[in-house]
């Protein structure tokens, strides 16, 4: 059963995919998301109920801990799903490619398709439900073509921007984030941003832009900018080998840039070598740290350490001051 706002559910008169332009809502949409800042976007889209006639949500399947009995991970939008008591389903086991969309959708004059953090591409089979590639919406955390990928705001950190946007495109049907432009959006990146705090803090700002691209669905459609190629980069998702230091060419910025960026889920990595041969070299991970004036220690090059019993602190040389 899929949930439904009260009022009428009368049918739009646009032929199953015979119009050429987007109708305007109500949709029947079919929501795909799993983190915080997807769940920011189904949390809006429902909290709108001139702009949908059914809502179904589609989330990966559930994550076991490595560690306890029976403890599951379930993702914040099947969270808020359950909570709000809208029909969700999760990816079946066989993978995105198994999936069939509920009746409402394959049936629709109007179905809507949109996504968010999702982590699957959609396949040209589920694609073929919606008969206008506007029609089928993706919220990236970009201004695309710049920064696409899985990571978008962790490398925006990591690069060191100053700036950064939000992007409503439409889906691709053989690449992520290569879709033509419906809207978008330039926002500052406060100084010192961590990631989950500037995730955080843009989610409600995505979730208004996706709610204003639907509620205009038609005007948008007809005003569709395709990517520049030419301007494109990549923002991968996050690998271990992204916070292992270079020394030979990371300054104390860049170290602290990645650590904002990429330390809520893996910490910088490094192995420091021990002035004296008697002692094996030792992995280390750092967790947190601050930049601090070179002048305040004596090392003699970028990757050498030295321990501060006073402030119980490592104190590791950079290639260069960042000022």
């Amino acid at each position: 059963m899929i949930w439904r706002r009260a009022g009428s559910l009368s049918r739009r008169p646009w032929g199953r995919r015979g119009y050429a332009t987007v109708p305007p809502a109500p949709y029947d949409v079919l929501f795909c998301g799993s983190d915080a800042f997807a769940c920011e976007a189904v949390a809006a889209i429902a909290h709108r109920p001139d702009l949908y006639r059914s809502l179904h949500v589609l989330t990966p399947p559930d994550v076991q801990h490595a560690w306890g009995a029976k403890r599951m991970r379930v993702s914040p939008v099947k969270q808020f799903a359950i909570l709000h008591n809208i029909p969700q389903t999760a990816v079946p086991p066989e993978g995105i490619d198994a999936y069939e969309p509920p009746s409402l959708i394959r049936d629709s004059h109007a179905p809507l398709l949109v996504t968010a953090s999702f982590g699957h591409r959609i396949p040209t089979h589920l694609l073929s439900h919606f008969p206008s590639p506007s029609l089928t919406l993706n919220l990236h955390p970009s201004m695309l073509p710049d920064l696409r990928g899985a990571a978008p705001l962790q490398w925006a950190i990591a690069r060191q921007y100053t700036h950064t946007g939000m992007s409503v495109q439409q889906l691709h049907p053989t690449h992520f984030d290569r879709g033509g432009l419906l809207k978008q959006v330039r926002v500052p990146i406060p100084s010192h941003a961590t990631y989950p705090a500037l995730a955080t803090a843009l989610a409600p700002h995505a979730a208004e832009l996706l709610v204003d691209v639907i509620a205009h669905l038609p005007s948008y459609a007809a005003n569709v900018q395709a990517q520049d190629p030419d301007r494109a980069t990549r923002a991968p998702k996050l690998a271990p080998r992204f916070s292992h230091i270079r020394w030979d060419s990371w300054d104390a910025a860049t170290l602290d840039a990645r650590m904002r960026a990429f330390g809520y889920a893996q910490p910088l990595t490094t192995t420091l070598v021990p002035a004296s041969s008697q002692f094996a070299p030792v992995s280390c991970a750092i967790h947190e740290g601050h930049i601090m004036p070179s002048e305040s220690i004596s090392l003699d090059r970028p990757g050498h350490a030295v321990f501060l019993p006073q402030e119980q602190t490592l104190a590791l040389q950079t290639l260069s001051d960042p000022r």
